[in-house]
């Protein structure tokens, strides 16, 4: 029974530890030059959806590479970002996950709305890969 539990323990921190504080989730590893590159494209989306002088709730773990990246791409667009959780703005968070060893995905929510975004990982250089559908979601 001690070992089942140990096991279970085990089993739930590993996943656990992927999320951070805000609950953005983060089980791939990007190069500071990645993490840009995503981060740069789902700026560049957020600012197709969104005018201008839009301000995004987006508490995040400051030190985590994507993260930082994120924010800074996001302020680069004319839009703000604040680790403020308040009603009247937009709460931003992202789910970055491994699909395989050459592949993953962004799935960027803003308020009940996401996005996702695939991409592939070929020794290092990234691209983004091109859906045959675009799928886009409201959270209930």
């Amino acid at each position: 029974m001690r070992r089942l539990f140990l096991i279970v323990a085990l089993f739930l921190t590993g996943c656990a530890a992927h999320y951070d504080r805000a609950g953005n989730y983060n089980n791939y590893t990007l190069t500071a030059p990645q993490a840009g590159q995503v981060a740069q494209n789902v700026a560049t989306e957020l600012a197709r959806r969104y005018p201008a002088r839009t301000v995004f709730s987006f508490p995040h773990d400051r030190s985590n590479v994507f993260s930082s990246a994120l924010e800074s791409a996001i302020r680069e667009t004319g839009r703000g970002v604040t680790q403020d959780v308040s009603p009247g703005l937009h709460r931003l968070k992202y789910r970055l996950s491994y699909l395989n060893s050459h592949q993953f995905f962004i799935m960027t929510t803003v308020n009940q709305q996401h996005f996702q975004m695939l991409w592939s990982d070929d020794d290092g250089i990234l691209t983004r890969l091109q859906t045959i559908t675009q799928y886009e979601a409201t959270h209930e």
